[in-house]
């Protein structure tokens, strides 16, 4: 029996707004440069039960289909590789290298992989968040684990450079879901952006510096636009963050000042200024009232 609208929407917007779903969990901050560690402490997703096949995280869509969810998959397997750095665990090395591999296979011809065709069919395919994390993956795999030139990491960033596909045409900045109604999500426009720093920690290669010069510049220019009276919005659509994307995007600005000399420090005080206890209430039910006017789509249950 197919439920209603009201009531599919409602047990969505909870799930998001509470950090009930496998995607909107516990972040912490291991911080830049620290013991090859990804930025964010993403390890509370291996909590969570998911599906995999052959070790390979798997998403099960509204319509019951299991695919490939190369987000899911590159945090997951970024979780692995802070557990085998923190703990020598290497059972948790071989997930990661597994889920690697999987991630290299389904790089295409251009560099790209794809994330939303069978989510969000009239948005793009691809996600610069995508290209980032599965390019932070790959630095780690093909420098410390294999040992061999990083190939398949310069071909995921030379493609997330180069390729307008990644790009908001206005704006500028990088697209999490590209021609969608969502312009520049903030926290995937700052996801994106950690690779670059990464990449000219590994490697003392400064090839993508000017790149990354021009992104900090535009977001510095359009960050003021993200600030609502009680939190923050999600994107430049102006959806609304829930209190969970607050706190990401503290943590994620944190992290930028940490790696650009505290550039963003006026911004992130307006962050913390607007996390109150009595502010994050008034967002929830802000938010959930926009929820409740979302379209659905086939999206990702579990």
């Amino acid at each position: 029996m197919k439920l209603p609208f009201f009531i599919i929407q409602f047990w969505r917007g909870l799930k998001v707004i509470f950090g009930l779903s496998k995607f909107h969990h516990k972040i912490l901050i291991n911080g830049f440069n620290n013991e090859t560690l990804y930025p964010l402490d993403l390890s509370d997703k291996l909590n969570f039960v998911y599906s995999e096949t052959d070790g390979v995280p798997k998403v099960k869509l509204t319509d019951g289909v299991k695919i490939n969810f190369p987000i899911h998959q590159a945090q997951i397997a970024l979780a692995h590789w802070d557990c085998y750095i923190k703990h020598k665990d290497e059972v948790a090395l071989k997930k990661f290298a597994v889920i690697s591999e999987a991630l290299k296979r389904q790089i295409d011809d251009q560099g790209r992989i794809d994330t939303w065709s069978k989510i969000r069919p009239g948005s793009s395919k691809y996600s610069s968040m995508t290209q980032s994390l599965v390019a932070s993956v790959m630095l780690r795999y093909e420098l410390l684990v294999l040992k061999v030139k990083p190939i398949d990491t310069k071909r995921l960033l030379d493609s997330l450079v180069l390729d307008s596909c990644f790009k908001n045409t206005l704006y500028g900045g990088l697209e999490e879901i590209p021609e969608s109604l969502n312009p520049c999500v903030l926290n995937g426009w700052l996801y994106s952006l950690f690779i670059f720093f990464e990449y000219e920690y590994f490697l003392s290669d400064f090839k993508y510096k000017g790149f990354l010069s021009d992104q900090l510049s535009l977001l510095e220019k359009v960050l003021p636009s993200y600030l609502c009276q009680f939190g923050t919005y999600y994107d430049l659509g102006f959806n609304y963050a829930s209190p969970f994307y607050h706190d990401l995007h503290i943590k994620q600005i944190a992290l930028l000042n940490e790696v650009t000399d505290n550039r963003f420090d006026i911004f992130h005080s307006e962050l913390i200024q607007r996390n109150k206890f009595s502010y994050k209430v008034i967002m929830i039910f802000i938010k959930g009232l926009q929820k409740l006017r979302e379209p659905i789509f086939n999206e990702i249950q579990g």
